[in-house]
C-alpha cells in the first residue's frame, strides 16, 4: 500500500491530485482517464443540475457502469444544513495493488470529510468485480434540474436511504431500489452487470449494531462482503473488499491510526462524527459513529 497526503485549494486542483498520484503509482493517465488492468476510470468537474446551491462536483465514471458518483456538491435544506466541501481540504490517497483498490478521502471545514473509492474484486465468479463509490450519488442526466440528492440518509444498524433524494455516504450501504442510471446510487459493482447491492448490509448490520464492545470500547473491524439476491430467497455474496472495513468510531479521533497485531488501520467517519446521535439517520447532517478504516 502507499499512500500519500496533501493540501487542495478546488475541486480542478483535486482532479489533478488524484490524476498525478495514479499515474506515478502503476496508472495509465490520458487526460482525464485513468487506467489499469481491467478499470477505467474518468474524472471531470461538472455542474450536476442540482436545485440546492451548490451544484458543482468532482464527478467519477467508472467502465460502463450506468450512473456516477461524486464528492463536493453536498445540498442544503432549510432544516438540514449539509457542508459542501470547502477549500483549502487535506487529501489523503490510498493506493493498493493485491488486489486494486484506490482510496480518496477529504477533509475539510475542520470535522467533515468526502470520499470516493474505486477498485476490483478477485472473488471468482463475481463478473468484472469492478466497483466504484463515493460520497454522493451523481446523476449523468440532470433530470430536467429537479434532482436534488442530499448526501446523508445513513442509519448505522440498518442501511441507506431508500429514495433518489438521499444517498447513503457509505461505500455499498445502500438499500436503493431502482439501477436507473440517473438515479443518485452511490455505490456501482459488476457482477456480470452492473448491480445494485440491496442485500449489502445485511450480514454487517448487526455486528455494527452491537459495536464497539462495552466491555472494553474496542470496535472490531467489520469486513465488507457485497451481496446480491438471489432465487428462492436466498442471498449470494459477490465479492470482497480487501483493504476497508466498517467500523464505530466512537473511541476513535479522525485520522487516527490503530494497530491490529502486525496490521495498522487509519479510521475515518464515512462524513461527520456525531457521538450524541451515534446511529445517525434520515437527512441529518452527520454519519453518528459510522466510519470505515483503511488498511495502510
Amino acid at each position: 500500500m502507499t499512500q500519500f497526503i496533501g493540501s487542495v485549494n478546488s475541486l480542478a486542483d483535486l482532479q489533478t491530485f488524484i490524476l498525478t498520484t495514479l499515474s506515478t503509482n502503476g496508472w495509465t493517465v490520458s487526460g482525464a482517464t485513468a487506467a489499469r488492468d481491467d478499470i477505467a476510470v474518468a474524472l471531470d468537474v461538472a455542474d450536476i443540475g442540482r436545485v440546492y446551491f451548490p451544484q458543482v462536483a468532482l464527478r467519477l465514471k467508472i467502465n460502463d457502469a450506468p450512473g456516477a458518483v461524486g464528492v463536493g456538491a453536498l445540498n442544503a435544506t432549510p432544516t438540514v444544513p449539509y457542508i459542501a466541501m470547502t477549500f483549502p481540504a487535506t487529501c489523503w490517497i490510498f493506493i493498493h495493488t493485491d488486489p486494486v483498490e484506490v482510496y480518496v478521502f477529504v477533509n475539510y471545514d475542520v470535522d467533515y470529510y468526502q470520499w470516493l473509492a474505486f477498485g476490483q474484486s478477485p472473488a471468482a465468479g463475481a463478473g468484472s468485480g469492478v466497483w466504484a463509490g463515493a460520497t454522493i450519488g451523481v446523476p449523468l442526466v440532470a433530470n430536467g434540474g429537479t434532482s436534488r440528492a442530499g448526501p446523508v440518509g445513513i442509519t448505522a444498524t440498518t442501511g441507506g436511504g431508500g429514495n433518489s433524494d438521499i444517498t447513503p455516504a457509505a461505500l455499498l450501504w445502500s438499500t436503493l431500489s431502482s439501477v436507473a442510471g440517473t438515479l443518485s446510487r452511490n455505490s456501482y459493482w459488476n457482477s456480470g452487470a452492473w448491480v445494485l447491492l440491496t442485500q449489502a448490509i445485511q450480514a454487517a448490520a448487526p455486528h455494527v449494531a452491537r459495536s464497539p464492545s462495552a466491555w472494553n470500547n474496542e470496535a472490531i473491524l467489520i469486513p465488507l462482503r457485497p451481496a446480491i439476491a438471489a432465487a428462492e430467497s436466498r442471498v449470494q455474496i459477490v465479492g470482497q473488499i480487501a483493504h476497508a472495513r466498517y467500523i464505530r468510531v466512537d473511541h476513535y479521533a479522525p485520522g487516527e491510526i490503530i494497530t491490529l497485531g502486525s496490521e495498522q488501520w487509519r479510521v475515518f467517519p464515512w462524513y461527520c462524527k456525531n457521538t450524541a446521535a451515534r446511529d445517525g439517520g434520515s437527512a441529518v447532517a452527520h454519519t453518528g459513529t459510522f466510519g470505515v478504516a483503511l488498511k495502510l
